[in-house]
């Protein structure tokens, strides 16, 4: 006889209970699949959570993706931004360092710079290699910019203070009566090399310091008379002779226009006049090449 299982419902409403009677392997199999169906339905809200996740932070990631691809591409516009603006101001620090790299050479001539200078067009090219090799670290070229424009206002310094120390106007109004180089000397009637330039004008009129720079001497010199000589730094000096009246003394401090002394015919002269010498590291040149201001 097979063995079966008895399973009794009570109603409690209605006050009596009812029998289900089954086989035993039937009863097992009801369980088995009562379980199955429990685990099954469990493991359906599970994967029914886990996926919904799954999509909702995929969603979310791909809002973050455009959003980092969006930020990606401005920063990107703003690099090319950044790098035009690199090139302009690495352009504007070279251009600027040629305008200052001037200097003095000894002889009659001012000259500018050393050498042939790279052109814009190379300059920009090497500006952009060094801005791509930079973005790694912009810290590095900004380092660099820095560098450069701290050289510049070095620069800007120096190129002050030589223009400011450059014989650039003239001494004294008048007319040129001889001008420098070889003439007949009007003493000896031979030919003599003449160091500088004579500047005719009334006795008394005042003759001023062409740059700014020190008195090294003040007092007669044989030949010149009453005499000035300026020290300009760079090499320069200037030298002011036959003055009727000398208003510095040595070591003086004086500025470009400052009155130093009144035009004369002291020493061998042959009447009133300025005797205006510029020398370049003890060598004379000539005034003239220093001059920008109108007579």
């Amino acid at each position: 006889m097979k063995k079966r299982v008895e399973v009794v419902v009570f109603d409690l409403e209605k006050g009596r209970k009812v029998k289900f009677s089954f086989d035993r392997r039937k009863y097992f199999l009801i369980k088995s699949l009562f379980f199955l169906l429990i685990f099954l339905s469990v493991s359906a809200v599970v994967f029914g959570i886990s996926l919904y996740r799954y999509y909702s932070v995929n969603e979310s990631l791909s809002r973050k993706n455009a959003e980092l691809k969006l930020i990606i591409s401005r920063l990107q516009k703003h690099t090319e931004v950044m790098k035009g603006e690199m090139i302009t101001l690495r352009n504007f620090a070279e251009r600027v360092k040629k305008l200052v790299h001037w200097n003095v050479v000894s002889g009659d001539t001012v000259a500018r710079g050393d050498g042939a200078q790279e052109d814009n067009l190379n300059v920009e090219s090497r500006v952009v290699s060094e801005i791509d090799d930079s973005l790694s670290d912009p810290r590095l070229y900004y380092d660099e910019i820095k560098k450069d424009l701290e050289s510049v206002i070095d620069a800007f310094h120096d190129r002050l203070s030589y223009l400011t120390s450059v014989p650039s106007i003239w001494p004294v109004k008048g007319w040129i009566t001889s001008g420098f180089g070889y003439r007949i000397s009007p003493f000896t009637h031979t030919l003599q090399f003449h160091e500088g330039v004579d500047i005719a004008n009334a006795p008394g009129t005042p003759v001023k310091a062409p740059a700014e720079g020190y008195v090294l001497y003040a007092g007669w010199a044989r030949g010149y008379g009453n005499v000035i000589i300026l020290g300009h730094g760079y090499g320069i000096s200037t030298v002011f002779g036959h003055l009727e009246k000398i208003l510095v003394k040595q070591g003086d401090h004086v500025n470009r226009g400052d009155v130093i002394g009144l035009l004369g015919s002291t020493g061998r002269s042959t009447g009133p006049h300025l005797h205006y010498e510029v020398r370049v590291n003890g060598v004379p040149v000539n005034p003239l090449n220093f001059l920008i201001e109108e007579k």
